[in-house]
């Protein structure tokens, strides 16, 4: 369903008023214009939302679902308002500005805001929009000037958002997801389902848990499109904040950095030195770290917590930071690397796991103190997953207990 914010304006206030005689002032709108938002709505939806009698027009079970997600949708652009008015200034003068920018705005205006953000070009947002330069420009002029504050800087790198535009961008892109969540509820409860879910995978879950769970999911799911990315945490953990991203599933932060998001442990995971089967240290049964003293490496760059973990390692045990180093935060790379050459990698025997059991890779006999990290989930706070996010994280949890109890598994701290 594409949203129309006038139709779900007139939707809530049907629901409120259990009329659409009662509505029609309180929209400051004709009874035959809200008659026919609901009944567009119907037609988009595809499902009565109403049942109409005597006592008044009570939501039907669809109904109440698109009404529950739009009041959430519209929570989020009330939430970007009250964001923007402190940005302006118009709190502290004494004279808060109401703007009732959930009335007045557009879903066109939003995504035009949304591209612009995004592609950092006007040009290129209306291209991807497929909407013309002067229809984006004024879309989101329209904006600034409705709220009194700059959405964007132009630079040399193109349109950059502010922090107004940021917060924008967020709020807006949680209230879309929003409404896609209720197109998905409602399609499953029709039992038409499909719907979209994008999981966000750290390093150490990329090998065994997603790839499991999102097989044992699309199987039961069929219809459901499942999508994965990776990258930085930081990036994941800004797609999650604004609804690009349903759950991030990796190494916990404990607490996490923003106050928006909440995390669930599911098991604890630990590094290892992995190998080629064939390495001349493979067959060795009493090695000591001080035995790879010069041995070359394969480690994640700066600053990722394993690698400063294990240079914590080293030091405590008075050994040298390895200096013939390659870095990687690649598996495919270190994988083939390994492969190549005799060098040590230092990976969870998770990420391994398919190698070791082929015979391809092996875990050298070396224990790597105080490396466990504690593996989870991270999700939105107060957030109503979509049918098929919650049926993601369920079988993500499902595969987390069978990891729990392999024969290399850490213990839960």
């Amino acid at each position: 369903m594409e949203p129309n914010l006038r139709r779900l304006r007139a939707l809530l206030a049907v629901v409120d008023q259990r009329s659409v005689a009662r509505a029609s002032p309180a929209l400051n709108v004709s009874q035959p214009a809200v008659t026919h938002a609901i009944k567009r709505l119907e037609s988009e939806v595809g499902h009565p939302l109403f049942d109409r009698s005597r006592d008044g027009m009570v939501p039907t079970v669809y109904g109440r679902i698109l009404e529950r997600r739009a009041r959430q949708a519209f929570g989020h652009l009330d939430a970007a308002e009250a964001a923007l008015v402190r940005a302006s200034g118009t709190a502290r003068s004494g004279r808060p500005q109401v703007w009732r920018f959930s009335r007045d705005v557009s879903f066109r205006q939003i995504r035009a805001v949304i591209g612009v953000a995004e592609c950092r070009s006007v040009t290129y947002a209306a291209r991807r929009l497929g909407l013309s330069q002067p229809a984006v420009n004024r879309a989101f002029r329209d904006i600034e000037r409705m709220i009194g504050v700059s959405l964007f800087n132009r630079t040399p790198q193109g349109m950059i958002a502010t922090w107004a535009g940021d917060e924008l961008v967020r709020r807006a892109k949680l209230a879309l997801a929003e409404l896609r969540n209720a197109d998905e509820e409602i399609d499953q409860l029709a039992g038409t389902g499909g719907g979209t879910v994008t999981v966000a995978t750290l390093p150490l879950c990329r090998t065994l848990v997603v790839p499991r769970a999102v097989t044992r999911l699309m199987h039961k799911s069929p219809r459901l499109r499942v999508a994965t990315v990776d990258g930085p945490y930081e990036s994941l953990l800004a797609g999650l904040r604004c609804g690009d991203v349903d759950v991030i599933i990796g190494a916990l932060r404990e607490p996490p950095p923003v106050t928006d998001v909440v995390e669930e442990f599911l098991f604890v995971d630990r590094l290892s030195l992995i190998v080629r089967a064939g390495h001349p240290l493979a067959a060795r049964k009493n090695l000591s770290l001080s035995d790879l003293r010069d041995c070359e490496w394969v480690l994640p760059r700066e600053g990722i917590p394993s690698r400063t973990r294990f240079t914590e390692v080293l030091e405590e045990c008075g050994l040298p930071p390895p200096l013939n180093v390659i870095e990687t935060s690649s598996l495919v790379m270190a994988r083939g690397i390994l492969m190549e050459s005799d060098r040590i990698a230092v990976l969870s025997r998770h990420q391994a796991y398919y190698d070791e059991d082929f015979g391809l890779l092996r875990s050298l006999p070396v224990e790597l103190p105080d490396t466990d990290r504690r593996i989870g989930l991270t999700l939105r706070a107060n957030a109503a997953l979509s049918p098929g996010a919650q049926s993601m994280v369920d079988e993500l949890r499902g595969v987390a207990r069978e990891i729990s109890a392999m024969p290399f598994a850490a213990p839960a701290a």
